[in-house]
């Protein structure tokens, strides 16, 4: 798999216009990792999985404000899961956010790993709910293998620098 993805490539695999990342790297709302010289944005997977829960509550009517506190959650909680990333599910319910695996792991309020390990989904839970939001990561990572297949280019590519949030 690619380790970059271009704006192009975002925008194929997300949905979002190039207008729109534009946006949201210049308002700090979600910036790319990397950049080369000239400004070009570079995306990794995880800015991909923040991208496209962005446009699923966007599309689930989502308010801006309450957007950008459920996405800075998500990215709270990104750095803390072991890797591959594409075996986790995110749900996103009312204004919290959710990392499972089968079985919720953790949470944007607590950012700590759950103990007891309950059963959780959008579609089956003990409680009714409502307002529940599911992005399926391993989804976005079949995308990702079939949309983007890996370029020399990608693999090494020296001119980009870190963007740190």
């Amino acid at each position: 798999m690619q380790s970059f993805f271009s704006p192009k490539d975002v925008s194929d695999l997300t949905g979002i216009t190039y207008r729109q990342m534009q946006y949201w790297d210049k308002t700090n709302f979600i910036k790319p990792s990397y950049r080369r010289k000239g400004k070009y944005r570079l995306y990794t997977f995880a800015d991909l999985i923040q991208l496209k829960s962005a446009k699923g509550l966007i599309d689930a009517g989502r308010s801006t404000q309450s957007l950008r506190k459920t996405i800075n959650g998500l990215r709270g909680l990104l750095p803390q899961l072991n890797h591959p990333l594409n075996e986790y599910t995110i749900l996103f319910q009312g204004d919290r956010t959710f990392i499972a695996e089968g079985q919720v792991l953790m949470d944007d309020i607590s950012a700590k790993m759950y103990e007891d390990n309950e059963p959780y989904s959008c579609s089956g839970t003990k409680k009714p709910n409502t307002n529940c939001l599911e992005v399926k990561i391993m989804q976005l990572y079949r995308d990702v293998l079939n949309r983007c297949p890996d370029s020399e280019e990608d693999k090494s590519d020296e001119t980009a620098s870190s963007v740190s949030y």
